[in-house]
């Protein structure tokens, strides 16, 4: 299917999955960026280090359920 329309895989993956979500969420790609954007700056962490040790905070939440 990428061959056929002359892309790469990767860019028929992105393609599709904007597709799935459009039809998910039965909106335009306007809409879904102007909802993805609101909610930045929405939640806040307790900690101060976050974005370094993501992983292990992301660990801790997912263990605690």
């Amino acid at each position: 299917m990428a061959a056929v329309r002359r892309v790469s895989v990767a860019e028929l993956i992105r393609q599709s999955i904007e597709c799935f979500v459009r039809q998910e969420a039965g909106t335009n790609r306007a809409t879904i960026l102007a909802r993805a954007k609101s909610a930045v700056g929405r939640f806040a962490s307790s900690t101060s280090e976050g974005s370094i040790d993501h992983d292990r905070h992301l660990a801790d939440a997912f263990s605690a359920r």
